[in-house]
């Protein structure tokens, strides 16, 4: 509508500037939601790791290689 000279009369500004400012807030919030994100992913990583690396170690033992 804002493109549109005729249609930009209808716009509520009021209401354009409450809908920006709810997003504004809303997408602070992402980053600090995406680093606790990353922090599980990284320590599933690690386990998912430390598990496959605990189950070479019984493999190699049952083969009487360690």
């Amino acid at each position: 509508m804002a493109q549109n000279p005729r249609l930009l009369m209808q716009i509520d500004r009021e209401a354009v500037a409450e809908a920006y400012d709810l997003c504004v807030r809303h997408l602070g919030g992402v980053s600090r939601d995406r680093r606790g994100a990353l922090v599980s992913l990284a320590a599933s990583v690690a386990f998912s790791v430390l598990t496959v690396a605990v189950l070479v170690v019984v493999v190699l033992y049952w083969r009487g290689l360690m």
